[in-house]
């Protein structure tokens, strides 16, 4: 029974350990990972401006000066 009760509790601290490892693995600096993705999401290119035009109809694609159906512009932070 002594044995059975050491395994047990040998094992929950083993577990517990781990947890706390795998844990603090993902932070660097007090940042976890996914705080990092997001402040590089927002210190990329803020001036962000690309145009793609799609097809040919009556507007005019800023990118190229062709007539197109359809374009999509990117965007722009002030």
């Amino acid at each position: 029974m002594n044995r059975l009760l050491f395994v047990v509790v040998f094992v929950i601290v083993c577990v517990g350990a781990l947890t706390v490892l795998m844990k603090r693995e993902k932070t660097i600096g007090g940042m976890n990972t996914l705080m990092l993705e997001n402040v590089e999401a927002l210190a990329g290119n803020e001036n962000f401006l690309d145009n793609d035009c799609f097809g040919v109809g009556s507007l005019i694609c800023p990118s190229t000066g062709r007539k197109v159906y359809i374009y999509v512009s990117g965007y722009r932070l002030r």
